[in-house]
């Protein structure tokens, strides 16, 4: 090998490390979005809006309920209760919280106790320095319930709340009336999924 050439080896080892600083960058950027607090839900725009302008989506600007908190491990959860009757509670996605179940409260309440909580590291809930994976949420659902003094509730989750939901479920199956996965993360069909049609046949 002549001098100033650099070995095969030397070459894929450079680009492995180039790939390692590359996820390591974006992990990070991802951890940081993730403690972002949830995006405001008035109604006006901006002050700063000028007629013509591209508006950002906004989670609802129908009010929730009146928040409470209950203490789950020493830490302070936020959730919003409406209605009367068997227990459903809503857990939100990544990066989302209570207010994008606003919508889904109100005729939910009319025949239910509905409950929409902000889960650990989401919302007005407490944001410690934990590993947050899906048993730790799973586990944060089971205090809640416990503080709640809620036996058996029937659960609906969206996206990573589904997943915990599913988690849930598997763990503590006494605990779960009914479950409702809204596009759940975590799930890996065997088989393909088909849409069923109008009159409800494959």
């Amino acid at each position: 090998m002549k001098g100033g050439q650099s070995s095969p080896l030397q070459h894929a080892g450079l680009v492995g490390f180039g790939c390692l600083v590359l996820l390591l960058s974006l992990s990070f950027t991802a951890w940081a979005q993730a403690d972002q607090p949830a995006p405001p839900t008035v109604d006006t725009p901006p002050a700063t809006a000028q007629e013509g302008d591209v508006k950002e989506p906004r989670v609802s600007s129908l009010p929730l309920p009146p928040a409470q908190t209950v203490l789950v491990k020493d830490r302070k959860i936020v959730y919003y209760e409406a209605g009367k009757g068997d227990v459903v509670i809503l857990l939100h996605g990544l990066g989302a919280d209570s207010h994008h179940w606003a919508h889904n409260i109100g005729p939910l309440a009319q025949k239910f106790r509905v409950i929409a909580l902000d889960q650990i590291g989401y919302g007005k809930s407490d944001k410690p320095v934990m590993r947050y994976t899906v048993g730790n949420f799973a586990d944060y659902l089971h205090g809640f319930m416990e503080a709640l003094q809620i036996p058996k509730a029937s659960l609906v989750g969206n996206s990573l709340g589904g997943w915990v939901a599913l988690d849930f479920s598997i763990r503590h199956p006494s605990m779960v009336e009914k479950l409702v996965l809204v596009d759940a993360a975590g799930l890996h069909p065997t088989t393909p999924l088909r849409r069923p049609r109008v009159d409800g046949k494959i």
